[in-house]
């Protein structure tokens, strides 16, 4: 049964500019002469929660136990919460089915378009006429930025709607030199037991690797998995050696006096896109728009180590319990084989490398650096 996760902006994360409406929570019926109304609104992107979601196809869908009765032209299956998840005070069980409720095309201030989608849980899972709850929200493409003012221009409460969840993203991208025993290798050339030079721990060997491809049309309809680039120098002089292009979720390691003492300790890692903004790291569209897209890697070890990408001080694939819901079911499958442990206590993440710097303070500390001048990596990691 293939799995996704999707991007949930609970209830409580939408901050209203003026009047909230009352029926955005509890639907029950089409919903179709409910009254929109031109209400402002924008989200905050600390408050995301991960909704992970096994399915028979790959698609999320309206009434997916009852297409017939709700006009949907697909076949009914099991769509379903995989883990359970506490939203705005509620626990919502896994097994409860949960649904493309409605959806919304709203707009922000300079005129651009984005589509909202109502993501509920019916309220027995044995009962799908019981009604279904509306838990959150999360945007079929393109995502605006956080903190944007967006006003409802339109909903759709007509049945038989879907949305099609973008695929998890992984780590390095194709071309991506890393140091080994024998000199630096490209990404794609390693293979399982080939061993890496880490930071901490000498020569390491890989245990598995993985790989995702992504389209140029996944990248359009989904702008937000598109690449970091991280150019030469960037992180602080040579540093990396050439441009480095990493998912937007991969850490880099961050060694400078900004962050020891925001953070008090001397090393962090910090995910690529909380350091855009700083000159030289920007979002890379060009494997959308070129028509290329991306082949994206992860590398995995027998615990969190550090290693050099293009020269620069980066991390190998983390098993999280947040980081295993974003990879396919095979994936984690394969990972949990090898790694029993990670099953047998799910709800405890391994210990990492080094401290993980959660989005919103990562990105005060971004500012921080660009406000003065600072390189993110002292000169001891520059040489």
């Amino acid at each position: 049964m293939p799995s996704y996760s999707l991007q949930i902006i609970p209830l409580s994360g939408l901050d209203f500019i003026g009047a909230r409406p009352s029926d955005f929570q509890v639907q029950f019926g089409s919903g179709a002469g409910w009254n929109w109304g031109t209400y402002k609104f924008s989200y905050r992107s600390d408050d995301l929660l991960t909704v992970g979601v096994n399915d028979e196809d790959d698609r999320l869908q309206d009434d997916p136990a009852n297409p017939y009765w709700s006009g949907g032209n697909f076949p009914a299956h099991n769509q379903v919460i995989s883990d359970s998840v506490r939203i705005d005070g509620t626990t919502y069980p896994s097994g409860l089915r949960i649904e493309d409720e409605y959806e919304l095309w709203v707009r922000d201030q300079d005129g651009t378009k984005y589509r909202l989608v109502a993501v509920s849980v019916d309220s027995d899972p044995d009962n799908p006429y019981s009604g279904s709850t509306v838990i959150g929200y999360t945007f079929d493409g393109d995502w605006p930025p956080e903190e944007t003012k967006l006003t409802i221009l339109r909903g759709s409460g007509e049945d038989g709607q879907e949305m099609h969840p973008p695929p998890p993203p992984p780590c390095f991208t194709t071309g991506t030199l890393i140091t080994t025993l024998h000199g630096e290798i490209a990404i794609e050339d390693l293979r399982e037991g080939d061993h890496v030079l880490t930071l901490d721990n000498g020569p390491q060997a890989i245990r598995l690797i993985l790989s995702r491809c992504l389209s140029a049309r996944d990248l359009l309809r989904y702008p937000n998995l598109c690449p970091i680039r991280i150019t030469a120098g960037a992180l602080g002089p040579r540093t990396p050696r050439e441009d480095l292009l990493v998912s937007p979720q991969h850490r880099m390691l961050v060694a400078s006096r900004i962050s020891a003492r925001m953070f008090d300790t001397p090393e962090v890692l910090v995910a690529a896109k909380h350091l855009i903004g700083a000159p030289g790291i920007v979002m890379d569209r060009d494997s959308a728009e070129s028509g290329a897209g991306v082949t994206y890697y992860h590398i995995l070890f027998d615990s969190h180590q550090l290693l050099l990408a293009n020269g620069a001080p980066t991390e190998s694939l983390y098993t999280g319990p947040e980081a295993l819901k974003h990879l396919p079911v095979d994936s984690r499958t394969e990972i949990l084989t090898l790694f029993p442990d990670l099953a047998r206590h799910p709800g405890i993440a391994p210990r990492p490398a080094r401290k993980l710097i959660p989005g919103k303070r990562a990105k005060v500390m971004t500012q921080r650096h660009c406000k003065n001048h600072r390189a993110f990596l002292a000169p001891r990691l520059d040489a």
